[in-house]
């Protein structure tokens, strides 16, 4: 497959998106609000799909007038429906473990501090 077929995805792509994102202008707060996970799905599908895509994606996504729309939902079903509880608890620990680093830091400044031996080091 040629690069035209890739330049037809990102056209259509585009337009897809910009579709979209003039649909979103008449939505109300809470409607946007609402719809949350969507955008964000759009979104990375709009700014992501192109590169991961081999020759036969491009293919089987130009079957469709909204690749977009397609490719979206099923992004979207992929990152609401998994269990990101490993990932989250990964998060917290991070989190707490940056906290602890930044607290042990701010103890450290005081002087006669570790950070004094830390710095002489």
């Amino acid at each position: 497959m040629s690069s035209e077929a890739r330049d037809i995805l990102r056209n259509r792509l585009d337009q897809n998106y910009k579709t979209y994102m003039e649909a979103l202008q008449k939505k109300t707060p809470s409607e946007l609000i609402a719809l949350a996970s969507e955008i964000t799905a759009v979104q990375q599908v709009h700014e992501e799909l192109l590169d991961a895509c081999y020759e036969d994606d491009i293919a089987f996504l130009l079957r469709f007038d909204d690749p977009l729309e397609v490719a979206a939902g099923a992004w979207e079903s992929e990152i609401t429906g998994y269990d990101h509880s490993e990932e989250i608890s990964h998060m917290l620990w991070s989190l707490q473990d940056k906290e602890i680093y930044e607290t042990e830091l701010h103890e450290d400044e005081e002087p006669g501090g570790m950070g004094n031996v830390m710095q002489l080091l």
